[in-house]
């Protein structure tokens, strides 16, 4: 399964906010949000999890490759206002999974 949060630190605390969820075994396509009314505000992060389960006898990772596992998610959003540097700086991260990825992204209060 694979989610999308909006995640909002206030006063150090992560809230977590479901923007949607969609089997990777599925078809690939843009589907509704969880929540349509949904905003994404000045320092928000959008985070995705996938969850896999792994019944081989090697470790899979997440890649492009036929061995990897391709658990990816497209979003198409928009921005109101005149916001051209919006996507200057890195837009991107990702980690290798858990448990160091709890940690090493900085992001706390994660649901489970």
């Amino acid at each position: 399964m694979v989610t999308a949060w909006r995640v909002r630190r206030q006063s150090g605390v992560d809230n977590w906010t479901l923007i949607g969820k969609r089997s990777p075994q599925l078809d690939q396509s843009f589907y509704p949000v969880e929540n349509p009314d949904a905003v994404l505000k000045l320092n928000d992060t959008i985070a995705l999890r996938c969850v896999m389960l792994n019944l081989s006898n090697r470790n899979v990772n997440q890649g492009l490759a036929s061995y990897n596992e391709m658990c990816d998610l497209y979003m198409m959003y928009w921005v109101q206002g005149n916001y051209t540097q919006l996507l200057q700086r890195e837009s991107a991260c990702y980690s290798s999974g858990p448990p160091a990825s709890l940690t090493s992204l900085g992001f706390n209060n994660i649901p489970v």
